[in-house]
């Protein structure tokens, strides 16, 4: 492969939009899925990606100086460096940055495995998501929506978008070969529906892997999970996603942006007042205290601010480590049990005990 100009490939992606019919005309196929990101770092990586999925296995970048400056090199040999080898070299041209080795990749034999040999931390939920296959068909266009299809390998995915509001409306797939893919992908359609894209583009495979991860397990691994040290299985959902966003992003103009999306919370969750959820709270927590063996705390439900900030108040005698990690706890199972977006903040707890109060001062 030549080398590419970075700069000027960006220069003639944005004029592409503006002046060339049907948009942006690239030289190398893989530039068909390739969408520029305002931080540059990211928008490499992208079109590394990009020449990955569509079997380019060597790509060389020429970047000048002033884009030098605003790059993060360390940072972006190092993320590179897990797509394939990277090499750097100056030239009287300006800075080299080549990776080779990019359809050198190891990918997860799905179409041979069953779901009971998957990496043990997804198979639980895997399993059950397998039980409740409600989107495996295909789309087609309903005239009031985008329809968008990404495809990786035979297996596809389907999204119908509202293009005012960015967002998906619906999402299906096909093709799969096998039961992981099959669980995969159902699970992926139902946690991205209703998001912009914007938001399944940079959240939804991280969305993806935490509703499947047992959280009774330790981290695979060390540090934050990322789009580059996922498990092999992750890939496809991973490749579609991409695809996606790319797609959707040639034939609408959109171009990616800050992401400032917050979900609100479940509809269960505020459908009731304030009062209600109080009482739902009070239940769950006096079982967790119980399941956690705190028979000698009490913890009790003070009030609610702004929907889902819960403030608590823990009436006994315990450590301020264990104070740490009982508060983690119950903020972890109240997601599982109550509603995800659920925040626990312990208010202080003032004894009401006048004899006591007044023992302990003249102690002091």
């Amino acid at each position: 492969m030549d080398i590419i100009d970075y700069q000027q490939l960006v220069a003639d992606y944005n004029e592409g939009l503006v002046n060339v019919l049907r948009g942006f005309r690239p030289k190398y196929e893989f530039l068909d899925i390739w969408v520029p990101d305002a931080e540059p770092d990211k928008s490499i990586l992208n079109l590394l990606e990009a020449a990955q999925i569509e079997g380019e296995n060597e790509v060389r970048l020429l970047l000048d100086q002033k884009l030098l400056d605003d790059l993060d090199i360390k940072t972006l040999i190092q993320e590179a460096s897990k797509l394939g080898q990277v090499n750097t070299r100056q030239t009287g041209q300006g800075f080299i940055f080549q990776v080779s080795g990019l359809i050198g990749e190891q990918v997860f034999p799905q179409n041979e495995a069953k779901l009971e040999d998957c990496n043990p931390l997804y198979r639980t939920q895997l399993m059950k998501w397998e039980h409740t296959i409600q989107h495996e068909y295909t789309l087609t266009d309903d005239e009031v929506h985008l329809l968008i299809h990404a495809n990786h390998q035979g297996t596809s995915l389907f999204a119908l978008f509202d293009v005012q509001q960015h967002k998906l409306i619906q999402a299906t797939f096909a093709g799969t070969a096998s039961a992981i893919e099959k669980a995969l992908l159902e699970a992926l359609c139902q946690l991205i529906e209703g998001l912009p894209i914007q938001e399944i583009y940079d959240h939804g495979l991280l969305k993806l892997e935490y509703a499947l991860r047992d959280h009774d397990q330790p981290l695979p691994v060390s540090g934050i999970i990322n789009r580059f040290n996922f498990d092999p299985i992750f890939q496809l959902p991973q490749h579609l996603i991409q695809q996606l966003f790319q797609k959707y992003c040639q034939q609408t103009g959109y171009q990616a942006q800050l992401n400032y999306f917050d979900s609100p919370p479940n509809q269960d969750w505020l459908k009731w007042n304030d009062e209600q959820r109080i009482q739902k709270l009070q239940g769950v927590l006096d079982q967790l205290i119980n399941q956690y063996q705190y028979n000698a705390l009490a913890v009790k439900v003070k009030y609610i601010e702004k929907t889902v900030k819960v403030h608590i108040e823990i009436r006994g005698t315990v450590s301020s480590v264990e104070q740490a990690s009982l508060m983690l706890n119950m903020e972890r199972d109240l997601h599982k049990q109550v509603e995800p977006k659920l925040q626990l903040y312990l208010e202080p707890y003032k004894d009401v005990n006048k004899q006591r109060e007044s023992k302990l001062k003249a102690l002091k």
